[in-house]
C-alpha cells in the first residue's frame, strides 16, 4: 500500500514539475527530481513511469490544443516538420505523415512513432521509400541502394541492416 501511495505521489510531483517547466510559476525541475526519487523507491522497474507522465501530460496538452484550435498535435507536428520530411527526400504523398512522425519522435518518444510507423506500414499507407528512410535513419553512413538491390536480387522476405562497431562503442 505504501509502495502505491509513493507512486502515485511521484506521477503527480512528476506532472507538476513538468508543469512548473513550461509555466515559471513553480520551481520545476527540484519538483520533477523529487517525483523521480519517489518513484525510484516505490517501483521495480521505475523509468517506465516518468515517461507515462510525460505522455500524460503531452495528452492533456493535446486536448486542451484540440479543444480550442480545432486541429490536434500531430496536425501541427505535421505542418511543422513537413519541410525536413521532405529534405530526407520523402515522397510528395506522404510527406504530411512523416512529417507527423518525425515530430512526433521530438515531442513525445522513439517508440510511440515506430509504432505509428508500424501501424502505417501495415495497412500499407506509406510507400516503401518512406518507410525505409523513416526505419533507418539511424544508419546515417548506409548506402541504402546496395541494401536494396541485394533485397531485390534474393528475394528476400525481410533485410536487417546493421553497422560494425568495436565493442569499446
Amino acid at each position: 500500500m505504501v509502495e502505491v501511495l509513493l507512486a502515485f505521489l511521484g506521477v503527480a510531483l512528476q506532472i507538476v514539475g513538468i508543469i512548473g517547466c513550461v509555466v515559471p510559476v513553480m520551481p520545476g525541475p527540484p519538483i520533477n527530481w523529487a517525483g523521480v526519487l519517489l518513484l525510484r523507491f516505490a517501483l521495480p522497474d521505475p523509468p517506465s513511469w516518468p515517461m507515462i507522465a510525460v505522455l500524460g501530460v503531452v495528452a492533456l496538452l493535446d486536448l486542451l490544443l484540440s479543444q480550442l484550435t480545432g486541429f490536434d498535435l500531430g496536425q501541427l507536428l505535421g505542418w511543422l516538420f513537413t519541410p525536413v520530411a521532405w529534405l530526407l527526400g520523402i515522397e510528395l504523398g506522404d510527406l504530411r505523415e512523416a512529417g507527423r512522425l518525425l515530430g512526433g519522435r521530438m515531442v513525445l518518444t522513439e517508440i510511440v512513432a515506430y509504432q505509428q510507423l508500424a501501424a502505417l506500414a501495415a495497412e500499407g499507407a506509406i510507400s516503401a521509400r518512406t518507410l525505409l528512410i523513416l526505419s533507418g535513419d539511424h544508419l546515417y553512413r548506409m548506402d541504402y541502394r546496395a541494401m536494396l538491390a541485394d533485397h531485390m536480387e534474393n528475394d528476400a522476405d525481410i533485410t536487417v541492416a546493421v553497422l560494425p562497431c568495436s565493442s569499446e562503442e
